[in-house]
């Protein structure tokens, strides 16, 4: 009989217990206003970071790709190797640029016919293309791929790039190759040509 009661009875909750809810939910909700932020940015860095170390190892592949069947490779300056690449048939050059940033420049119609006869190799210059294409309009910012140095040892046939690090569109360094706080050569990229000019 008193469940009876207590199920018609239309009180409800008191001022106070409302009060109380109302006072709860607003304190969760200024809790999880104030937590997403911060879980943005972590979310945000990791995913940079992440999309910083594929570019670097994309980066290391289409080196290894570009200069692992290379010929006639020559260091006419530093930072600056040219090459006939094996993949297009045509000389290419790659380079540092003023920002350290890793070019290729392809040279319309020198052809390996003509390394080969000897002639016409210093053919008009393309536009320089970035090593590694990186979207401008990335949502966390552009991506920059740049080394410290590109050397030739023409008696190992070997090319070295070294300090190879990827920034953020701030210059914040988010990934490199190997460790550079050491003066060890694990930073370098070392890859063998197929030939070299003058060895």
């Amino acid at each position: 009989m008193k469940a009876r009661k207590k199920l018609n009875s239309r009180a409800g909750f008191t001022l106070a217990e409302t009060l109380l809810a109302v006072l709860i939910l607003l304190l969760v909700s200024t809790i999880v206003a104030t937590g997403m932020p911060v879980a943005r940015t972590a979310y945000e860095k990791v995913v940079l970071t992440s999309n910083a170390e594929t570019l670097l190892t994309t980066a290391v592949s289409a080196l290894r790709n570009e200069l692992g069947t290379a010929w006639k490779v020559e260091q006419p300056s530093n930072n600056h190797v040219t090459y006939f690449s094996a993949s297009t048939g045509t000389r290419a050059e790659l380079y540092l640029d003023g920002e350290n940033k890793i070019k290729i420049l392809d040279y319309a119609g020198a052809t390996s016919l003509d390394a080969l006869l000897g002639t016409n190799q210093n053919k008009a210059a393309t536009t320089a293309r970035d090593l590694v294409f990186q979207s401008d309009i990335d949502r966390l910012g552009k991506l920059t791929l740049k080394a410290g140095s590109i050397t030739l040892d023409k008696a190992t046939g070997k090319v070295r790039i070294s300090g190879m690090k990827v920034f953020s569109a701030s210059n914040v360094e988010l990934a490199s190759l190997g460790d550079s706080s050491d003066d060890s050569s694990d930073d370098s990229l070392v890859i063998s040509v197929f030939s070299c000019e003058g060895a």
